[in-house]
């Protein structure tokens, strides 16, 4: 039984952010494969710019510094609306509805045996049931050093780039693509782990 995880952060920052959903969302079609899709940080900016834009204008201004501009180029193209509900709208007539449904269906966790894959990571002090949504896409400290960790699970995660890194609480994956042009993923057999790079 094979599982695929995607991570998280498929928007902002890239060029082709459309076709990069696409991507996500046709999967990689091998038969009997299970795909599982996670929400970052990224896409809950996106997703907020198009529900509640009135609402949480602060949000959309952190998703314009965080390469929400690019997104919106590479869905709407150049002429998009700056702001509003003519900008949501034109992102949701550039992404479709089948794109829309597959951000809106995007999970936050995922367990398998000993490991939980998630986007940002975990709160090491409060139980697992009780984590704040938020906390699992944009936590980094006091997740990332595991000081008070609780938890008998691994974290496996992406949201802050760095090299490839294994340590007794999580596996971080992000590398930082958008940067260094390199993209990391990780296959776990039962206790082994080995990190798979693509590059330019």
């Amino acid at each position: 039984d094979v599982t695929v995880v995607w991570l998280g952060d498929y928007v902002d920052r890239g060029a082709e952010p459309y076709e990069t959903l696409d991507l996500v969302n046709d999967g990689l079609g091998i038969p009997k494969l299970t795909e599982v899709r996670l929400m970052g940080n990224h896409e809950e900016l996106m997703l907020q710019a198009i529900n509640n834009h009135a609402e949480s204008p602060e949000l959309f201004n952190l998703w314009m510094m965080n390469g929400g501009r690019e997104t919106i180029l590479g869905i709407c193209g150049p002429h998009a609306p700056r702001e509003g509900a003519a900008l949501a709208s034109a992102l949701r007539e550039g992404l479709g509805e089948r794109l829309m449904l597959m951000l809106n269906r995007l999970s936050l966790v995922h367990r398998e045996g000993n490991y939980l894959f998630v986007h940002g990571g975990v709160d090491p002090r409060v139980p697992l049931d009780r984590q704040d949504p938020e906390t699992l896409i944009w936590i980094r400290e006091p997740f990332l050093t595991g000081k008070g960790w609780r938890h008998d699970f691994v974290v496996v995660h992406g949201h802050t780039p760095a090299k490839p890194v294994i340590m007794p609480h999580r596996i971080g994956i992000d590398s930082g693509c958008y940067m260094t042009g390199r993209l990391t993923a990780v296959e776990i057999r039962e206790d082994q782990a080995r990190f798979i790079q693509a590059r330019p």
